[in-house]
């Protein structure tokens, strides 16, 4: 995943053809499958989960998971020590990484440790650019960058038709995920 590494200016995640897949949709969502990994600040428990990702423009984008994920955990930590979270969007790879990713496990269990058992091997995980998170290897393209946790910051996301024909909430406020480097394969395949 680190053919293409791009870091300041140059960023533009619209390079990507992140579409808009319904007509009712909030804007174009650059994440509808993948993982976005965070890191609790007390504990360094790693969580890998699936939320969807609005484009606001070619650096950011809004984050919809709700409030009793462990995002939302990691978030509310990062918010008490007043700092903005790293994290680390994923797309490619196994589609194994997309179920787990999706799927809720217990607080502290590591989807990466999942992601290998039930592969019946180790995910091979290469690090970030911008933190010390890590990513699948063989994922075709990564968003790095970070998450404000002050409600000050967040955006209107939303609605998004889903798979099943219908459209998943309103609008409402999300937290931001600012892109500081963005990875990819050569001739990477968008998924969503």
């Amino acid at each position: 995943v680190k053919d293409n590494i791009v870091k300041g200016e140059g960023i533009d995640i619209g390079i990507f053809p992140a579409p808009k897949y319904n007509p009712f949709d909030g804007g174009r969502y650059f994440i509808t499958t993948g993982g976005i990994a965070t890191k609790d600040p007390e504990t360094g428990w790693i969580n890998v989960g699936l939320y969807r990702g609005m484009m606001i423009d070619g650096r950011s984008m809004t984050i919809q998971a709700t409030i009793h994920q462990h995002f939302h955990q990691h978030l509310n930590k990062y918010r008490k020590i007043g700092k903005k979270m790293p994290a680390a969007y994923f797309i490619g790879g196994d589609p194994l990484y997309a179920f787990c990713a999706g799927s809720f496990y217990p607080e502290g269990v590591n989807e990466y440790e999942v992601m290998g058992a039930l592969r019946g091997e180790g995910v091979e995980l290469i690090r970030c650019e911008t933190s010390d998170l890590a990513v699948p290897a063989d994922a075709e393209i990564v968003l790095e960058g970070t998450v404000d946790p002050e409600f000050s910051s967040y955006k209107e996301e939303g609605p998004f038709g889903e798979f099943t024909g219908y459209y998943a909430g309103h609008k409402s406020l999300q937290p931001v995920f600012a892109v500081e480097a963005i990875s990819y394969r050569n001739d990477p395949i968008f998924q969503g």
